[in-house]
């Protein structure tokens, strides 16, 4: 999809089979930054079986913040979001989901904390909609991963109170981003990036 002036915020949420989601999402993001800030929303489809593709095109159509990147097949969340990274044009870049989990509304204190010099602002999800298998493991994980890196977070792969996106100035985006998982962010960036 065409190009235009750099936002200074830029949004990646990798989605498969999320078309009816995707125009609430949109709508909510907007709603939230548009009058305080400009920025770009990569919706990055994964493969999808569903009319995720048209449904992108179509908010694209509607509202040039709106961007899509489609990848040929199901590669896995990570990939979407290497995917995503690369074409992201800000400064600043924030992960969501596309599950509507995420609330868009807390991303105005986020951006605020990174412009207060801030490389990566994390949180996590205080009202969880997965099935009690998928809380449990995530349980597991984050104590495991905390115990490893000495960072004590919520949710090692969650960005505000009530939210799961990330939030992180671009330079870091692309360093720690890797192929293994977004998973590892707030431990990789504490080794190296002031964190609170």
């Amino acid at each position: 999809m065409p190009e235009s002036k750099a936002p200074k915020v830029t949004l990646v949420v990798p989605g498969l089979n999320e078309a009816e989601s995707l125009p609430l999402l949109a709508a909510q993001v907007k709603d939230a930054l548009e009058p305080r800030t400009s920025y770009e929303l990569i919706f990055v489809d994964d493969g999808s079986t569903d009319d995720s593709w048209q449904v992108i095109r179509e908010l694209h159509q509607s509202d040039s913040a709106v961007r899509g990147i489609r990848l040929r097949k199901n590669f896995g969340k990570a990939m979407a979001l290497a995917a995503g990274f690369e074409r992201a044009r800000a400064d600043i870049v924030v992960m969501m989901d596309a599950d509507l989990q995420d609330d868009p509304a807390d991303l105005p204190k986020m951006i605020e904390k990174i412009e207060e010099g801030l490389d990566v602002v994390v949180g996590w999800k205080v009202e969880r909609h997965d099935p009690l298998n998928r809380r449990v493991f995530s349980r597991i994980f984050n104590n495991t991963v905390g115990y490893v890196t000495g960072v004590r977070l919520h949710d090692m792969t969650a960005v505000s109170r009530r939210t799961g996106a990330k939030c992180c100035s671009r330079f870091r985006s692309t360093e720690i981003c890797f192929a293994s998982s977004r998973c590892w962010l707030p431990g990789r960036a504490s080794a190296s990036a002031r964190c609170r």
